[in-house]
């Protein structure tokens, strides 16, 4: 069994959020609000506990709180484990973790929809699916993303297999597409996202309808 790590490293002690509820309920002029925000200064001044009963290690407790406050992913950065997941073929439930809830996507149109589509998040993780059954592998290669805030433009070249024909083009057939493809985010997460796909020429047999 895995050693538990020593209270000393984080400079805190085992039990610390309990006393911090235990606290929180004795004393009346502090809020809860408060304490989770590291307001240490004023939870001391306020607070009707006596300084002997404050142990030393609170302190630093809160400063090791307010430490935990990572920054927000990179854009580019939660683009890069977007592709993977999709190269991946991960199920929707791990998609949807990259976006917001009303999160939207617009295709420009384009060989596979001359009319183009919009999707919402729910329809967007339905076309995920379809392509799990579609293609037996995927890959995207980032080629350039240009970052600006929360706006993120990418260049970047996709490749499939066929798992099973459609139209002409025969099960096992590379496509290849470069894609430029524009992202919004709001929190960390895509909220929507633009893409213009220019699909090379596929690889068709005769006698067979075209998609």
């Amino acid at each position: 069994m895995r050693d538990a790590e020593p209270a000393v490293s984080r400079g805190v002690q085992p039990g610390e959020d309990d006393l911090v509820h235990a606290l929180a309920d004795e004393q009346r002029h502090v809020t809860q609000v408060q304490i989770l925000e590291g307001d240490i200064t004023a939870f001391l001044r306020q607070s009707s506990l006596h300084g002997s009963h404050i142990q030393p290690w609170l302190c630093i407790c809160y400063a090791a709180r307010k430490e935990r406050r990572l920054p927000l992913e990179h854009p580019v950065d939660v683009l890069r484990r977007y592709l993977q997941a999709l190269e991946q073929f991960a199920a929707p439930a791990v998609l949807r973790e990259f976006f917001t809830p009303d999160a939207v996507q617009q295709e420009m149109p384009n060989r596979l929809f001359p009319e183009g589509r919009q999707s919402v998040l729910s329809t967007m993780m339905d076309a995920s699916e379809k392509g799990r059954k579609v293609l037996s592998t995927q890959r995207y290669v980032l080629r350039r993303a240009i970052a600006d805030g929360d706006e993120v433009a990418t260049e970047i070249e996709w490749t499939g297999v066929l798992r099973e024909g459609f139209g002409r083009v025969p099960a096992g057939s590379s496509l290849r597409a470069s894609l430029a493809i524009f992202f919004t985010f709001d929190g960390g997460k895509i909220a929507s996202v633009r893409n213009y796909d220019c699909y090379y020429p596929f690889e068709e047999t005769a006698g067979a309808p075209t998609p």
